[in-house]
């Protein structure tokens, strides 16, 4: 099941709705695919015009035959829609718009340790691992992420870092909210000529 927040019916019938939550373990499946979820970022980083296959062939240099079956996919669990067809010589060509800004998983969906739900969430870590992975190397390689000391003002470079911290609970608790107020905060500035930045966030409790 997929539930849809914000205000969609106040909103262009072109616009994705603010945000979505899949709560069915096909659907989680479906996004966990590394090339369908390249796919939903590709489609998200620009929501301004439709998306054809060709032009996500061409984004993500792929051949376009290869892009039918995830695109379809993604449509029929609710991922991304049809916003228009037109005809290009002579054929039906269906225009796509991603279906929100944010997806968000359920995570009620692995609360039971059941091996379904856990075969899902591996998939699913794997796969965002996987492609953050992939991102940076690629992005070093072509130099469009700078990986030497740069200024804390540079759009271009690499800020990772892996570490804890031990707070008392109602720390703990504002501590998250402070950090997932800014990502929505920054969430919905789609400025034209923009930079565009993928961000990677993990907040979980550990052993002591």
């Amino acid at each position: 099941m997929i539930k849809r927040s914000g205000t969609p019916t106040a909103a262009k019938s072109d616009e994705p709705i603010a945000e979505m939550k899949v709560s069915d373990l096909e659907t989680i499946r479906v996004m966990s695919d590394p090339l369908r979820l390249r796919i939903i970022q590709a489609m998200a980083a620009d929501i301004g015009e439709p998306w054809t296959v060709k032009r996500l062939a061409a984004n993500l240099k792929l051949p376009a035959t290869k892009l039918y079956y995830h695109v379809n996919l993604l449509e029929k669990h609710g991922l991304v829609r049809v916003a228009g067809t037109a005809i290009v010589s002579g054929i039906v060509e269906s225009r796509y718009a991603i279906a929100a800004r944010r997806f968000e998983v359920d995570r009620a969906v692995f609360a039971t340790a059941s091996p379904d739900g856990g075969s899902a969430m591996a998939g699913l870590l794997t796969t965002i691992l996987d492609t953050t992975r992939d991102e940076i190397l690629a992005g070093v390689a072509s130099g469009t992420i700078v990986a030497d000391e740069r200024s804390p003002d540079s759009p271009d470079k690499l800020s990772l870092s892996k570490g804890g911290i031990h707070l008392s609970l109602a720390r703990a608790i504002e501590f998250r909210r402070q950090i997932e107020g800014v990502l929505e905060a920054f969430a919905s500035d789609n400025e034209a000529g923009g930079i565009t930045l993928a961000v990677l966030l993990a907040i979980y409790p550990i052993e002591p």
